[in-house]
């Protein structure tokens, strides 16, 4: 299956201990890797807090699901607090009825 949206991943960090990730466009089996890296990279330097922002998030199934439960288990892992939030329509969706809002404390 072709997905017609590019994925894509913005790192930032703030300096005081906030890694920021922020992505937009398709996550599915294709794209799921390139989040996996983004994640383990920005937990490299232990951050307090990371935050994926999905605001730009299209599209996000099971693949890209799983790699948010391992985000959860690698930020648990370093102690850093994680925050996922901007999730909208069919994307809040698929969050919640899967259960995984609960698990990566789905923010509005």
């Amino acid at each position: 299956m072709t997905r017609s949206k590019t994925f894509g991943v913005s790192r930032h960090g703030d300096g005081n201990g906030q890694a920021r990730l922020v992505l937009h466009g398709e996550l599915y089996l294709a794209t799921a890797p390139q989040f996996a890296v983004n994640v383990i990279r920005a937990c490299t330097d232990r951050p307090a807090e990371m935050l994926i922002d999905l605001s730009a998030l299209d599209y996000c199934d099971s693949s890209g699901l799983r790699e948010f439960i391992r985000a959860a288990k690698l930020c648990a892992g370093n102690g850093t607090r994680l925050r996922v939030g901007g999730a909208r329509g069919r994307v809040r969706r698929v969050f919640e009825l899967t259960g995984i809002a609960d698990v990566v404390g789905l923010e509005p």
